[in-house]
């Protein structure tokens, strides 16, 4: 017989699960706030909410908890929600989420909190394209898809190529982005010349906004086309602070 997703009815005011040992469902009582905490603005996680990145830090603190409990054998399931807030190059997650006990015949499903941290600018490192267009053809598109606006500062490019790495990373989203570009179009080819505009916002890494040259190498005369792109650089390390078992 299935085992029953692990559910719960989290109000705009976060809830915290925990397990009913009469069955396989997760129920929710009141979550304890943390007063010292919420002086900073916090997302609130919907139920359910399975982002990639999330499911990840719940897989490194269930980790975290397995070493600290070699007796014990648990498997991720899903997410319950949660929050975080982002303070300069850290962003700090309370999350909430099931798992399944291996050690026992029915799997029965347990509740997790967990206390993880993401700190910015260490390794892994992802440069990852969301979009790039012509700026002839596709500005206001574009403007409308960017979440950020006019909040995302401009960076003077001199300044940006006396940073190094940060400078060949903004570089290398530009080719990335043109090649995002071309498997969109593939009856043109350019190629990178040279960045005119850079932005820059921090939000789980550093998030760009591009505006470059590229030649198209299509037409006998090569001339200049204008891009805009917007990319992100993700760098995190991820560190779990308490991981414990909720019920």
């Amino acid at each position: 017989m299935a085992t029953p997703p692990c559910s719960s009815s989290i109000e705009p005011e976060l809830k915290k699960p925990k397990l009913d040992h009469g069955g396989d469902q997760c129920e929710v009582e009141s979550f304890e706030e943390e007063p010292e905490e919420w002086e900073f603005e916090k997302e609130i996680l919907p139920q359910d909410f399975q982002d990639e990145l999330y499911v990840e830090l719940c897989n490194s603190a269930l980790a975290y908890y397995l070493d600290k409990h070699p007796g014990e054998s648990y498997g991720f399931k899903n997410m319950k929600g949660g929050y975080w807030w982002f303070v300069w190059q850290t962003a700090t997650y309370v999350l909430e989420f099931c798992a399944e006990n291996m050690n026992m015949d029915d799997t029965r499903l347990q509740s997790f909190s967990a206390k993880v941290l993401c700190h910015h600018r260490k390794e892994p490192e992802l440069l990852e394209i969301k979009k790039c267009v012509l700026l002839e053809d596709g500005v206001e598109q574009f403007e409308k898809w960017d979440r950020f606006g006019d909040a995302m500062p401009e960076i003077p490019l001199e300044d940006l190529k006396k940073r190094g790495k940060e400078y060949e990373n903004a570089v290398e989203l530009c080719r990335l982005a043109l090649q995002d570009y071309q498997s969109n179009h593939p009856e043109e080819c350019y190629e990178f010349v040279s960045l005119k505009k850079v932005k820059r916002y921090l939000f789980r890494g550093f998030q760009y906004k591009l505006v470059f040259l590229a030649k198209n190498t299509t037409l006998d005369d090569n001339p200049l086309a204008t891009f805009q792109a917007l990319g992100f650089h993700l760098v995190r390390a991820v560190e779990v602070h308490e991981c414990e078992t909720i019920g």
